[in-house]
């Protein structure tokens, strides 16, 4: 697959580790379906810090993995929005595209 039409599909978190901390908390590992644009990258650290994902309680993410710490009842919430905010990022990109 050329790396322009991989760039064209739209990102998503396709393999999903979590593992539980102890104390109430999970640390969730997740592998993204193809490496992230740096603006990709940058839109989820954008959310995390404006409060977009308060569910998170700490939150890494480079261009092929997203890690964060969340509260077990948390986790599932924290992945719908990552993957809602990579959606939302795409189709915006592909309006000004076309």
């Amino acid at each position: 697959m050329s790396s322009t039409r991989e760039a064209l599909r739209t990102p998503k978190v396709s393999f999903r580790s979590v593992f539980h901390q102890g104390d109430g908390s999970r640390l969730a590992i997740g592998m993204f379906n193809r490496p992230l644009l740096d603006e990709e990258c940058r839109t989820l650290r954008d959310a995390w810090a404006g409060s977009a994902l308060p569910e998170v309680e700490d939150f890494e993410v480079d261009p092929k993995r997203v890690s964060f710490l969340a509260r077990t009842y948390r986790v599932d919430q924290a992945w719908r929005s990552i993957d809602a905010l990579l959606a939302a990022g795409a189709n915006s990109s592909q309006r000004k595209a076309s």
